[in-house]
């Protein structure tokens, strides 16, 4: 006989029709109701924020910045004229340049004490000259010579000045040093009355007029004469 057949496997169940029904998920809670302004009460709009001060401006360009102004540098001067008609001499070469022309020069101080007009001569001066005025301490050039028709190029300067204080510039033109001769005149040239005076100060003023004198004072009197006296009496006689 033939051998028994061998047992079918058992049936797979049956795959769903459907995906299994995801869980259900809980109310979200309601919204809160939308607030509407009421006509009556305006909406008060938020307090404006305060303006935001300049920023400083800022130099442009930034390396074109203007540098704070220098300190005043020392003046140095080679001396003073004190009258009409003074002479003086020097020499400028390697002397220190403070003003003018690459050259060195020198420096004189001066006070006009009336006003006029006055020359300053540099006739038979080794170098060509260049005569410069300034107001005291080099702050303004008020007048300038250079060459002059009397002696080439050594300079006249003719200045008309007012009273008050200056500085006298002697240099060469350009690089040009050397010996100078300097000769100034005023009054004894011109009849406009400039001359120069002491360097200390302006002339003082004139002193006070004296008080008038007082009334002379009367005699003082005489203390009032006293009565003369009377004579004594004689001496009475004893009784007899």
């Amino acid at each position: 006989p033939s051998p028994p057949s061998p047992p079918s496997p058992p049936l797979a169940p049956p795959s769903p029709l459907r995906s299994p029904v995801p869980p259900m998920l809980p109310p979200s809670p309601p919204s809160s109701p939308l607030v509407v302004p009421s006509p009556s009460s305006p909406a008060v709009p938020p307090p404006p924020s305060p303006p935001t001060p300049p920023s400083p401006p800022m130099p442009w360009p930034p390396s074109l910045a203007s540098p704070p102004p220098a300190a005043p540098q020392r003046l140095f001067r080679t001396g003073s004229i004190r009258s009409c008609g003074e002479t003086v001499r020097g020499d400028t070469t390697k002397a220190a340049r403070q003003t003018g022309t690459p050259a060195g020069e020198h420096i004189y101080a001066f006070t006009v004490a009336a006003a006029g007009t006055i020359v300053f001569d540099t006739c038979g001066s080794g170098l060509d000259t260049v005569v410069s005025v300034f107001t005291s301490g080099l702050a303004k050039k008020v007048a300038q010579g250079d060459d002059s028709i009397a002696c080439g190029k050594q300079a006249i300067l003719t200045a008309s000045l007012d009273a008050g204080a200056y500085d006298l510039v002697v240099e060469g033109y350009y690089k040009s040093e050397g010996t100078y001769t300097l000769t100034v005149g005023c009054s004894n040239l011109y009849s406009d009355g400039a001359r120069i005076g002491p360097l200390s100060s302006p002339a003082a003023p004139p002193p006070p007029p004296a008080p008038p004198p007082s009334p002379p004072h009367p005699p003082p009197s005489s203390p009032p004469s006293q009565p003369p006296l009377p004579p004594p009496h004689p001496p009475s006689s004893p009784p007899l």
